[in-house]
């Protein structure tokens, strides 16, 4: 026991040392989270705002499942196999593929027929550029025999449906050159196109309040010089013959009882002056006459101005 019965005081210090940060593996962990919670909901954004195509366009390009084709590659001989494909890549729905077996192939030794090799050459490379020239030339040759065309051959026009493809190809021309032309919007209804046992007629008429000519003579007007531009530019390319009659309606001309034949060859002859002024070659007119009253177009009223006209007439080639 101490001296004057005091106890001693002991005091105990603990010292408590910290652990340090024990690394960065919680970081890496929370990391993994947070992208993992990023790509959970851009997976739901895609669900959302994509189609039932659309989300299956996405699953084959991250899985795609290949085909294997049944088709041979190489030549089909011992180097040959299966190709491997993705569908739709290098592929046309419209094509067709034929496997064809490969012939053996011989060696001829080069001391063996050199010309007939090198003319078999040349002959091969001819073939295929020159087999459509013979095929067409042995269809013309059968043509040309009476022999009828081989099955899934386009059918041959005739001399006289080329000629109505002509005619109704320049009739056309002509009706899209009025339909056009703003200037002539008032002058479709002083046309007409028809076709004829002679061939195709145009004819320029009167109507009520508006004349080709003046009334009584052989001068032509504005309107029909622009009528006939157009109908040398419909008709200029063919070569058909071409006649050109006059016509009046049955108003006869007072003390000239001749006055109406002479005014229809009169008017007549100025359109073909026209026609050959505006480029029309002079060779291939067949026949220009006056008809007078005699030929009319509406026969129920020989009075009517539309009786009053221009026929141009293209000849078919058998009626030359």
């Amino acid at each position: 026991m101490a001296k004057g019965g005091e106890r001693p005081i002991i005091i105990k210090r603990i010292t408590i040392a910290a652990g340090g940060h024990h690394g960065g593996a919680w970081k890496v962990a929370y990391a993994d989270f947070v992208t993992a919670m990023m790509a959970f909901f851009l997976l739901l954004w895609l669900l959302g705002s994509t189609t039932e195509d659309q989300r299956k366009s996405l699953a084959d390009y991250f899985s795609p499942s290949p085909a294997v084709s049944s088709s041979n590659s190489g030549s089909g001989g011992l180097l040959g196999g299966v190709t491997i494909s993705v569908p739709g890549s290098l592929s046309s729905p419209n094509a067709a593929f034929t496997a064809q077996e490969s012939a053996p192939s011989t060696l001829v030794a080069p001391s063996e027929e050199d010309g007939d090799s090198s003319g078999a050459g040349e002959g091969a490379e001819g073939t295929d550029s020159g087999s459509g020239d013979k095929q067409s030339g042995q269809d013309a040759g059968q043509q040309a025999a009476g022999a009828p065309p081989r099955p899934g051959a386009p059918p041959s026009l005739t001399p006289e449906q080329r000629e109505k493809r002509q005619f109704d190809k320049a009739a056309e021309t002509l009706r899209q050159a009025i339909e056009n032309s703003p200037d002539l919007q008032g002058l479709k209804n002083n046309l007409l196109v028809d076709q004829t046992p002679e061939g195709m007629r145009v004819q320029i008429v009167d109507n009520e309040g508006k004349s080709m000519f003046a009334l009584g003579g052989t001068q032509m007007n504005e309107d029909m010089r622009k009528l006939l531009t157009r109908v040398v530019q419909a008709i200029g390319p063919l070569n058909n013959k071409i006649a050109i009659r006059g016509h009046t309606d049955a108003t006869p001309f007072a003390n000239n009882p001749q006055g109406n034949w002479d005014l229809s060859s009169q008017r007549a002859s100025a359109t073909l002056k026209a026609l050959t002024a505006m480029g029309l070659p002079a060779s291939r007119l067949k026949d220009v006459s006056g008809r007078a009253e005699v030929d009319p177009l509406f026969p129920e009223n020989p009075n009517d101005p539309r009786n009053r006209r221009i026929s141009i007439i293209l000849f078919k080639d058998a009626a030359k």
